[in-house]
């Protein structure tokens, strides 16, 4: 059994990155930390990553900062698509 989950980048726009989960014996969800890597070794540290599970919902997953100093956690946030996303960063940075 593999410890990875099955994926692949179905996309790029923005700066994010689609990812979509093809249900193998590990759940992007449950690999996030790997998911997250790989993509940023490929696209780049800022790359963002959402991804479609095995439910057909859209995800993003959030590399999130801790109080320390290299300290960072993953978080999950649903994806309600590129308009949402603006008016959500717009408010965030008004």
């Amino acid at each position: 059994m593999s410890s990875k989950s099955e994926w692949a980048v179905v996309g790029c726009k923005d700066g994010i990155v689609f990812v979509k989960d093809f249900d193998g014996a590990r759940s992007v969800t449950n690999d996030a930390e790997n998911v997250i890597r790989t993509v940023r070794e490929t696209y780049g540290r800022a790359a963002r990553v959402v991804y479609e599970d095995t439910e057909q919902e859209w995800w993003e997953i959030l590399w999130l900062t801790g109080p320390e100093p290299g300290d960072w956690y993953i978080g999950f946030e649903r994806w309600h698509g590129f308009t949402w996303d603006k008016i959500k960063n717009a408010e965030r940075y008004n």
